[in-house]
């Protein structure tokens, strides 16, 4: 178990970085606006499946082999996301133009499954997230220590600030869609949702 000032230094570093916008943000931003919070919730609990996932991985000593990708690697993965992102934003922006009634998700293929599948591509085309716990974890690490619990530990705390600061953002979209549904309606949600999803595209690609 670490320290629990190690603990409490990593969980507030989680936080600053948690809280930063990225691809997924705007992903669930997009999908909460559009469909409602029950779709916000799938891409949220496919975000923290591959997390989980990953952090098994790497617990168990995969770190080593995402530190070994080239970097054309890491490129080619952030290109298919934002690829990814900016075919959502696309047909987003599309539908909410050709859309004739007030509710845009009678118009697009409403499926939480959908969300979820969409959360798992782009969480896995983020080549930030590998290289966040390639270069993170080990900085609050002790490794005269045993290992394997220090970062088991710090992974689940990891996983449950990431959660809750995600369903954050699905509480604030649900929020912003009433009040949106209101003032524009269902064209005015579509251009904010394809806008959202063409900026987490945009951040995908600026990363170096």
């Amino acid at each position: 178990m670490p320290d629990p000032i190690i603990l409490s230094l990593f969980a507030l570093a989680t936080m600053t970085l948690v809280l930063t916008p990225g691809p997924i943000v705007s992903l669930i931003i997009a999908e909460t606006l559009t469909f409602g919070p029950r779709h916000g919730f799938a891409v949220v609990l496919g975000t923290l499946i591959f997390g989980v996932v990953f952090l098994a991985i790497y617990v168990t000593g995969g770190a080593t082999l995402f530190m070994m990708l080239p970097p054309w690697a890491n490129d080619v993965i952030r290109y298919i996301g934002a690829v990814f992102l900016l075919y959502m934003a696309y047909q987003m922006l599309r539908k909410a133009t050709d859309i004739a009634d007030d509710s845009l998700s009678k118009n697009l293929i409403a499926n939480p499954k959908k969300a979820f599948k969409k959360a798992l591509i782009v969480a896995s085309t983020n080549p930030k997230g590998y290289l966040f716990f390639a270069a993170f974890f080990p900085q609050f690490l002790d490794f005269e220590a045993p290992l394997v619990p220090q970062m088991a530990s710090l992974a689940i705390v990891f996983i449950i600030i990431s959660g809750l600061s995600d369903c954050g953002w699905v509480f604030f979209a649900s929020f912003a869609r009433k009040w949106l549904h209101k003032k524009g309606g269902a064209k005015l949600i579509g251009r904010i949702s394809g806008s959202f999803l063409a900026m987490g595209a945009l951040i995908l690609l600026v990363i170096n």
